[in-house]
């Protein structure tokens, strides 16, 4: 099996927690999340997202999210001096991920809007299920 580049890994990562975090929420089966291009460039929300989560804050929320990851991605690659040969343990994987939805957290907190309080505990649920999954 060839080894995942770092993003890709990443992103296959965070489906997975999306979906398991959009199952609780919702407290439905959700249909897997698998992050395309078309949500990670062009914004346009997963159909699992429409479907389970229906707060409107809640999924903007989540698209948010989406995006700032891609921010992170992209800023980290600026940063390192040496590109990276190995593959990266999960953990790191999880870990990145676990950095950006705090972040979100943090924002939102500090922001201190009394409609922040169904996204930020989706994104409690979401960061509780991620350090649950950290192998």
């Amino acid at each position: 099996m060839p080894q995942l580049q770092y993003a890709e890994a990443l992103w296959e990562e965070f489906g997975l927690t999306l979906t398991d975090t959009i199952s609780q929420y919702a407290n439905e089966y959700t249909a897997r999340v698998e992050l395309s291009p078309k949500e990670i460039v062009y914004n346009k929300p997963h159909p699992a997202i429409l479907l389970r989560l229906s707060d409107k804050l809640v999924r903007n929320t989540v698209l948010v999210l989406i995006q700032e990851v891609k921010r992170d991605i992209i800023y980290r690659r600026m940063q390192i001096k040496e590109p990276l040969r190995q593959e990266v343990p999960r953990i790191r994987i999880q870990a990145h991920l676990l950095s950006v939805i705090r972040k979100l957290v943090s924002l939102l907190e500090y922001q201190g809007i009394v409609q922040n309080k169904a996204p930020i505990t989706f994104l409690t649920v979401l960061s509780t299920t991620l350090a649950s999954n950290v192998t």
